[in-house]
């Protein structure tokens, strides 16, 4: 911005001290009190505080991530805490929270499940129906009645454990010699892991002649037909 400011005025979804670090980034510089307004407890945006320490890893069963966090409210009136909100979206790269986030998109980025504050119970999730061997971020959100109030955790990344893949695609099957046979494939469309081997399995198949006596026993379709 090389002329001009930031203006916000009774914004109670922004925390100012945002819209100050902005300021210093465009180049702007000091903020006028008549540009941007925070005198008024009324109109006191959240602020998130300190991060919500949060642990997650992924389960042994697949497409699952355990999340684990400690919260501790200091308040006189435990009623005063809504509950948690995890949220989660599948990534290969370092995302930020509001990274391409608005009002119309924020559910297509972002999956979220609630937990509700009780305040004797452990604070966890699980995180169940995700691809496996997949890179994940999430992190915490706590939730009060006092809009002025908040906290969340930093976004922390988790892969997910691997599974058997799905079957090779379009397998071919040749004979380059009377005695030899070339077999091509594409890799499986869900590798679900990294594949380090391939291992092919094949049995010897004796095919018997084909004569009048042959049909007349009735095995076509019998156990002696393959072994």
């Amino acid at each position: 911005i090389s002329r001009g400011t930031l203006f916000s005025h009774y914004n109670p979804s922004l925390c100012p001290r945002l819209l100050y670090q902005l300021a210093n980034i465009t180049g702007i510089g000091r903020l006028d009190d008549a540009d941007v307004t925070t005198s008024s407890s009324e109109d006191t945006p959240p602020c998130y505080g300190e991060e919500l320490p949060v642990i997650a890893w992924a389960d042994k069963n697949v497409g699952t991530i355990n999340v684990s966090w400690k919260h501790v409210y200091d308040g006189r009136d435990d009623r005063f805490v809504i509950g948690y909100y995890v949220y989660y979206r599948e990534t290969s790269t370092t995302v930020t929270i509001f990274q391409g986030r608005d009002a119309c998109n924020d559910k297509l980025l972002w999956e979220r499940i609630f937990l509700e504050y009780k305040k004797q119970e452990s604070k966890s999730v699980v995180i169940t129906g995700l691809k496996p061997y997949t890179r994940y971020a999430l992190y915490v959100s706590v939730y009060y009645i006092d809009a002025k109030n908040a906290t969340r955790s930093a976004i922390v990344y988790v892969n997910t454990s691997p599974t058997n893949p799905s079957p090779v695609e379009e397998m071919k099957v040749s004979v380059a010699a009377s005695s030899h046979l070339t077999l091509t494939w594409l890799p499986p469309a869900a590798p679900n892991g990294e594949i380090e081997l391939y291992e092919v399995m094949y049995k010897t198949v004796l095919r018997p002649s084909l004569s009048s006596a042959f049909y007349d026993r009735n095995q076509v379709c019998g156990e002696d037909f393959e072994r």
